[in-house]
């Protein structure tokens, strides 16, 4: 089949004559286009006996819909979850990010991905990813349960890790340029296994953690401090593949990258996040959200009595002073303390003569420190606000 014309513009997307058809018919009103049903049965009587004619308006938005659908598609566009939709095992959806495909592994999905993908999604860049290289090196395995030092002879080979091991790779050197190595965590049990090389550098670095599930494909370089780098990886969420699971992150968006979780307090299911609940045993993540992270004190007397994960209220330094009423008791002395005083509602200078002022004919003493400093709700320093996001697998 020839390839159609491309649709450039949604059809009548110009035109003011056009009217979008709502869902039911009782929306739409007596002789108006809906979804439900299209054009009602009454568009087909004549028009003496009582039917109504189909609208202009209609019709240029049942078109100007369904193109706008077309153009979508044929730009290479993909659609966004949406809560309204059920879907089916097999769907493909992009996150919010606009760039991440995931697919949806039952029927009748209501998950919403951009939540966590869970049991019920995949992200499938990253699971095509790892199919074309196992059609590349199809046969071609080595099944590491130690330590374990690579060969040049081996070069080109899957490397399947499957303990909490160091991989060692061949140096550089001894490999044709441009040599593969592809190296697989398996292991389900561990976090990271580590990949180093005889003489050289992996990924930039002498050591190289790979998490587990992750898949990495590593090609030879020899220019000076190169060694082994990264060509391609399966994570679809790369820029935050080297931060462990759990640990806040400020992050400065509303929704969170793949791969990641706000931490609002919430209950997450240790089946879809067996690693994270491994980090909060609770299954509940803390609650950040307009909170500051402080040290746990871990025995230094600076915050005592405290636990980890525990929360703490707002308080400030204690301040004190004194006042002293002469013998004829109409004297006040105010001694010791900061700020403004006032008395009777009337305000007085900030205290001098290291401290003293004397205050006639009053009995009451009031104390207002917003005539000399800032002022609110809450004690806190500066600061900027971010969402506090963390990594969850």
């Amino acid at each position: 089949m020839a390839n159609p014309s491309v649709i450039l513009t949604p059809i009548a997307n110009d035109s003011p004559t056009k009217r979008l058809p709502p869902l039911t018919d009782s929306a739409a009103g007596i002789g108006r286009l809906s979804q439900e049903q299209g054009f009602p049965p009454i568009t087909e009587v004549p028009l003496e006996l009582g039917g109504k004619a189909p609208k202009r308006d209609d019709m240029n938005g049942a078109l100007n819909l369904l193109s706008q659908h077309t153009v979508h598609l044929q730009s290479g566009g993909l659609y966004l979850y949406n809560s309204a939709l059920r879907y089916d095992k097999g769907c493909v959806i992009v996150l919010d990010d606009g760039i991440t495909r995931v697919q949806s592994l039952v029927d009748d999905n209501p998950e919403n991905p951009n939540d966590g993908l869970g049991s019920t999604w995949r992200a499938i860049d990253a699971g095509d990813l790892v199919r074309d290289w196992a059609r590349r090196y199809a046969g071609a395995g080595i099944r590491i349960l130690t330590n374990t030092v690579l060969t040049a002879e081996q070069v080109g080979n899957w490397v399947d890790v499957e303990s909490n091991s160091v991989t060692t790779l061949p140096s550089v050197d001894s490999v044709p340029v441009g040599s593969t190595f592809v190296v697989r965590n398996s292991s389900p049990t561990f976090e990271t296994v580590t990949v180093n090389s005889l003489g050289g550098k992996v990924g930039g670095l002498t050591s190289f953690p790979l998490e587990s599930g992750e898949l990495i494909e590593f090609s030879a370089d020899p220019a000076p401090d190169r060694g082994w780098w990264i060509t391609s990886r399966s994570q679809s969420n790369a820029a935050f593949s080297g931060v462990h699971i759990g640990i806040p992150m400020p992050f400065p968006g509303a929704v969170p990258p793949p791969g990641c979780l706000m931490m609002v307090g919430q209950a997450f299911s240790a089946a879809a996040y067996p690693l994270l609940a491994q980090v909060y045993p609770s299954l509940i993540l803390p609650d950040l959200r307009g909170e500051f992270i402080r040290g746990w004190d871990n025995g230094r007397g600076v915050d005592p009595g405290r636990s980890l994960l525990s929360w703490q209220l707002d308080a400030i330094q204690n301040m004190t002073g004194s006042f002293a009423i002469g013998d004829d008791d109409t004297i006040l002395r105010a001694t010791s303390a900061s700020g403004v005083f006032s008395v009777g509602g009337y305000s007085t200078a900030p205290l001098v003569n290291a401290g003293y002022a004397i205050l006639s004919a009053y009995r009451f003493v009031n104390f207002d420190a917003s005539g000399s400093v800032r002022t609110g709700e809450e004690t806190r320093s500066r600061n900027v606000a971010f969402n506090y996001i963390c990594r969850a697998k």
